[in-house]
């Protein structure tokens, strides 16, 4: 009776539980409202409704349920539900005849961006201890007086409260344009994120607005505030009435100029749009001109009639394109390293300028905790040494305009770029500097062009942020024709409406991920946010990562990485691992010659084949699939049909179709993948389904994918169109993809492989997942393969090499064999360890008892099938499979009908299984239903014998008009299965073989058994 007289505890068990599910066994469910949890028993309603629904609900949270426990003895039978019904659009490229509108022009205006300063009245007074880091002299003792602190040289080990930093002031800079100010500021936030101080640097300048060697800190300042806010406090200015510091460090403002006639706040707001516009004229040089920004700068030059452009680039006409881009715009192009005053003065005495485009410029990114001096070196010497170098040889030159490329990394910050934020910075004091001096000078910030430039090789999608060029380079010239010194032209994104809802630690942590998560992005609550969404999904990138996990640490207490969301990349996933969950997997152990089981199946095969039990009503009514060329791939189907011997080949319905909004694609994503990506996505899904798995609930489980593939046409189609998807395409189109797609959006952590070996690869992938799960490599495989053909253009080249039957059908093993039926099609199965497909409820379809992949080496050649490997790659998957020939009833061959390749196989059969049994090996091809699925016909052959186990019934190969002569069926007990005939239990395990070999010499060979226990089959 201690729950009566004792307090029970249950808000620190509910909390110590955090993320659990609850179920309440009690009479009444009076706890679970208050935990969300699951109820047996309610007072209002019948026991055993109660009791069902509160298991059914228990089983849609994910939890198992042995169902088969519940109705045990009620007569009660499973039975198999559809699986998901995707809503399908068409995502097909075309090319356009007329041309789009023009939408972008009426937003450019948008684009502009600039500096202001508020003033303000500060308040406040700082506490506790401050050190004043730098050089005793007069400026210093002023702000120790100030700020209560002491003036040091080092940072000490004793505690203290905050740092003001006037390691900006020093003046110096290296042979590369780096200030001795930035690094040593870089270093000092640096070791205070080492040591966990916690205590705000205050860097303070002195004029920097026109100093370059001042202003790179407040480049690499805005950066810190991103990346590092528990060691950043801001940036002041003071030309003014230093007393008023000790007010700003108290204050909420971060960026601070103390001028003489008050103190003034940073503020970055839309610039008016203008109607100024300066035309370029003359000799324009421009530098990086070879490079991606300086090309679109020297074509527009040219539209504007130019009279003589001069790009220059380190490299001159030795950088890639330069041939080419002086033979398209007249340009000169002249080798010549802008750093080097020597060569700018050769430079500018050949090519007196009028204006002067300074767009040079490289990246080193790095994470300012690990970013080495190093790394300023390069990215300053070609924008910031060039730049001052260009500055001090122009002065005395008559110029109409100064143009500084800049980016908004220097005017607001951007994770991972201090260096190049602190470069930029430099520009801008350099135009501010020139223009105080009547000078011509215009430092613009620039945002994403969209295509190549220096946001090219960023991982991220910026599709949404990326300018047009030819918009983003009137919108500079706009810019020249102001008065203002320094503008920002970029697509910033909008300010969030839900950032002062703070994350705020408390006994759900996912609940704290979710709101700061919501506050970062602007969703209106943290019910908005999905917990297994990734957050590249909702909406993340490298700024707004840093600020969540800024958030994050600010909430938890803890010190936490910058790469979180990459790390832990859903709301559910980043909770468990702040809860203190490791990262570290128990590592699986499994039997070598463990059975495998198949588990799971699902296909899209020629003949509106969309589903197994549709191939299989198929097979049993002997019919093909084979049919004419589609009409809706925008072929030129009679331009195809002059070129291609047969008329009708293996296709599938529904090509271009595709439910993106599903597996969270977006529209331009989905347009730029491969229709095979695509398929693979929902036949994996149906798979699942058909296994009763959620395929939602393997996210983050050791499930391995395997895929065949040979090859992705799909390229040619969309290069050749007017689609824009830059950005997809890489991803889109890629092998490596076809699985990697399937892991990343289901969320699976085993191996991910995808297998070229040609016709043979869907079977290589199978026996390599089944290495995997025998290794304990992965817990549950999916694998298979998929062929689509976007392009007709294999026909024309088939018909060349005599490959393809004029009928457009496989006549495996006929006497009248002409070659193969040339078709498409995607298959997938789930496979796992028999003990666990057991353990788990599954039903298992059939057993995968051995598997063997070889190579035909240095053969009769490349391309030529080999007998003795085959026979080979037979003897070896017996061998795995602890088998010998007479064990096996029946093989699924390769059987692409031709001439060549039939006999060559069937000799191989008749020599391995052929050889001393009583009973004959029957011989079939699902090619003669479905054509030769190219990279499917592996798993073809496999569902097929899955099916026929299941059914007990050898299905007909078709189109045998007689055994082929050319193949001595006499030396083997072999026969072909002209007609269809029963397969029953005959005293053992009923076995089949799977042939597939490849074009590139790769064999494979796989033997089936009927699952354990299977019962009698029925008449």
């Amino acid at each position: 009776v201690r729950h009566v007289r004792d307090a029970v505890r249950f808000h620190d068990t509910v909390r110590a539980l955090d993320g659990s599910t609850f179920l309440e066994i009690g009479p009444d469910g009076v706890l679970s409202a208050m935990v969300s949890g699951i109820p047996l028993l309610r007072k209002d309603r019948g026991e055993e409704q109660a009791f069902v629904a509160g298991l059914a609900r228990l089983h849609v949270s994910g939890a198992r349920v042995d169902w088969s426990a519940l109705f045990e003895g009620t007569g009660a039978r499973r039975v198999d539900l559809p699986t998901y019904a995707f809503q399908h659009e068409r995502y097909w490229p075309t090319v356009l005849d007329v041309a789009p509108v023009d939408r972008a022009k009426s937003s450019a205006d948008s684009w502009r961006h600039r500096e202001s300063w508020e003033r303000i009245t500060p308040r406040g007074k700082v506490s506790g201890t401050w050190l004043v880091l730098g050089a005793e002299d007069e400026f210093a003792r002023e702000v120790a007086a100030a700020v209560g602190g002491v003036v040091v040289q080092e940072v000490p080990d004793t505690p203290f409260d905050g740092i003001v930093s006037l390691l900006a002031l020093d003046g110096h800079a290296d042979e590369n344009g780096v200030p001795h100010g930035v690094i040593a500021t870089m270093e000092l936030i640096q070791s205070l994120a080492r040591r966990g101080v916690r205590a705000p640097v205050w860097a303070v300048t002195r004029g920097a607005a026109t100093s370059p060697a001042q202003s790179a800190v407040w480049g690499l300042g805005r950066v810190a505030a991103l990346e590092l806010p528990a060691q950043w406090g801001g940036l002041a200015d003071v030309t003014g009435d230093v007393s008023q510091l000790a007010a700003v460090l108290a204050g909420d403002e971060s960026e601070v100029e103390i001028r003489e006639e008050g103190v003034f706040a940073r503020r970055y707001d839309a610039a008016a749009p203008t109607d100024a516009l300066w035309e370029p004229h003359g000799t324009v040089i421009v530098t990086g001109g070879t490079g991606a920004l300086g090309t679109h700068v020297a074509r527009d030059l040219k539209q504007r009639g130019v009279e003589k452009i001069v790009l220059v680039s380190r490299r001159g006409l030795d950088a890639p394109g330069a041939a080419e881009l002086r033979e398209e715009l007249g340009a000169e192009v002249v080798a010549c390293d802008v750093a080097d005053r020597a060569a700018v003065e050769r430079l500018l005495a050949s090519y007196p300028p009028d204006a002067i485009v300074h767009t040079a410029g490289v990246l080193s990114d790095g994470v300012l905790e690990s970013l080495a001096p190093e790394r300023f070196a390069d990215v300053f010497r070609s924008k910031v040494a060039s730049a001052l170098v260009l500055d001090e040889l122009t002065r005395s030159l008559e110029l109409d305009a100064f143009v500084l490329f800049s980016s908004v990394a220097g005017a607001l910050g951007n994770p991972g770029q201090a260096n190049y934020a602190a470069a930029n910075a430099v520009l801008d004091a350099i135009a501010r500097d020139r223009r105080s001096a009547g000078l011509p000078a215009t430092s613009i910030a620039w945002g994403a062009w969209a295509g190549s430039g220096m946001a090219g090789g960023v991982g991220a999608d910026l599709s949404t942020i990326t300018m047009r060029p030819d918009l983003a380079v009137e919108s500079m010239w706009r810019a020249v024709a102001e008065d203002a010194p320094t503008v920002a032209i970029a697509i910033l994104p909008p300010k969030s409406k839900a950032r002062e809802q703070k994350a705020v630690l408390n006994g759900d942590v996912l609940e704290v991920v979710r709101t700061a998560v919501a506050s970062v992005l602007g969703y209106a609550g943290p019910h908005a946010v999905g917990v297994d969404r990734e957050f590249r999904d909702l909406g993340f990138d490298s700024l707004t990562a840093v600020e969540l996990r800024n958030q994050l640490s600010a909430a938890t207490g803890q010190t936490l990485p910058a790469s979180l969301v990459y790390d832990y990349p859903t709301p559910r996933r980043l909770a468990g691992h702040l809860r203190g969950g490791s990262v570290e997997e128990e590592v699986m152990s499994a039997r070598a010659d463990e059975p495998i089981a198949i588990v799971g199946m699902a296909c899209r095969f020629p003949g509106d084949v969309n589903t197994p039990e549709q191939l299989w009503q198929l097979l049993i009514d002997g019919r093909d699939g084979m049919g004419a060329f589609p009409v809706d791939r925008d072929w030129d189907v009679e331009s195809v049909l002059s070129t291609s011997i047969t008329r009708e080949a293996g296709f599938l319905a529904g090509t271009a179709d595709f439910d993106p909004a599903f597996f969270g694609i977006s529209p331009r994503e989905a347009l730029a993948m491969d229709p095979q990506q695509r398929f693979l996505l929902e036949t994996t899904w149906e798979a699942l389904e058909r296994v009763g798995v959620d395929p939602l609930s393997l996210r983050g489980t050791q499930t391995g994918v395997f895929v065949g593939t040979n090859g992705q046409d799909y390229a040619t189609l969309l290069t050749s169109s007017s689609e824009d998807t830059e950005g997809h395409a890489a991803t889109g189109l890629a092998a490596s993809v076809i699985s990697g797609r399937l892991s990343y959006t289901f969320g699976f952590e085993g191996p991910a492989v995808t297998v070229d070996t040609a016709c043979s690869a869907s079977l290589v992938a199978m026996h390599l997942a089944v290495q995997s799960l025998r290794g304990g490599e992965c817990s549950l495989a999916v694998s298979g393969g998929a062929t689509i053909m976007t392009t007709p253009y294999a026909f024309a080249e088939l018909t060349r090499q005599g490959a393809l039957a004029a009928n457009g059908r496989s006549k495996a093993f006929s006497d009248d064999a002409d070659g193969a039926g040339w078709s498409e099609g995607v298959g997938m199965v789930v496979m796992e360890r028999l003990s666990d497909a057991v353990r788990n409820g599954h039903q298992v379809l059939a057993v995968i008892r051995g598997s063997a992949v070889n190579q035909d080496g240095a053969s009769n050649g490349l391309t030529a099938p080999n007998g003795p490997s085959q026979q080979r790659v037979i003897r070896a998957a017996l061998a795995n499979a602890g088998l010998s020939v007479g064990d096996v009833d029946v093989v699924e061959a390769h059987g692409t009908g031709t001439a060549l390749g039939d006999p060559i196989e069937a000799q191989a059969l008749i020599n391995t299984y052929g050889a001393d049994r009583a009973e004959p090996l029957w011989l079939g091809s699902v090619k003669s239903n479905i054509g030769h699925t190219q990279a499917a016909a592996g798993v073809a052959g496999v569902i097929k014998m899955v099916l026929a186990l299941q059914n007990g019934v050898l299905p007909q190969t078709l189109h045998v008009a007689a055994p082929s002569p050319h193949i001595d069926w006499s030396a083997g007990t072999v026969e072909l299965l002209t007609s269809a005939r029963e397969w029953s239990p005959n005293g053992r395990a009923r076995r089949a073989g799977v042939s597939a070999f490849g074009i590139s010499g790769t064999n494979a060979h796989m033997i089936l058994e009927e699952a354990p226990g299977q019962p009698e089959l029925s008449d």
